[in-house]
């Protein structure tokens, strides 16, 4: 995606991203299970969606979809396309199956959800939010590392400059830590 293509608020980008990937792998299964020619590199027949439960209910199924999810983009030829996308929810719209379809819309996560899962999952956070900073020095919170990014530029090309960076330079350091990368220095934080 270009980086000036949409620009989402931290938190709104936070929770979308994740969405958009659940939502791109979502729509490879289904894309290649059931809508003809939207795989274009297997022209084989494809098979119907799913028939309704022989229990005499039918179980819905949930989508977490939003129109923001057309506005990412991969790249050409990557299967995360805003067309594959339209294509399926157009195509998911038009079967027996939709009525079996509860589509929710995402939600913005606090930055307490986002500190609390990171440290429930064991995983270092990456931020240009200097909250975290705030929640983990002041309010003494529980964390697994923090990566805060003070870039002047806040392009994702210069984002993956600076933490390739990191990681080539510092990546055993980083378990537990609080890190502040600029453009030019890395600082480590006793927290």
């Amino acid at each position: 995606m270009l980086d000036d293509q949409v620009n989402f608020p931290r938190r709104e980008f936070l929770m979308q991203s994740g969405r958009v990937a659940i939502a791109a792998a979502a729509a490879t299964a289904v894309s290649a299970a059931c809508i003809p020619g939207c795989n274009s590199s297997d022209d084989s027949p494809k098979t119907a969606p799913p028939a309704p439960s022989t229990t005499g209910k039918n179980p819905v199924t949930a989508i977490v979809y939003d129109p923001a999810y057309a506005k990412h983009f991969a790249g050409a030829g990557h299967p995360e396309s805003p067309r594959r996308l339209e294509a399926i929810m157009s195509a998911l719209n038009e079967t027996d199956f939709a009525g079996r379809l509860d589509i929710v819309k995402p939600r913005d996560a606090s930055d307490d959800e986002i500190l609390a899962k990171a440290h429930r999952e064991n995983w270092i956070l990456i931020t240009n939010d200097k909250d975290f900073g705030e929640m983990v020095f002041r309010e003494r919170r529980p964390h697994h590392g923090v990566v805060f990014l003070r870039l002047p530029d806040e392009r994702a090309s210069s984002k993956i400059d600076a933490l390739r960076k990191l990681l080539r330079d510092c990546a055993d350091r980083l378990p537990d830590a609080f890190v502040v990368v600029t453009d030019t220095h890395i600082r480590f934080a006793a927290s």
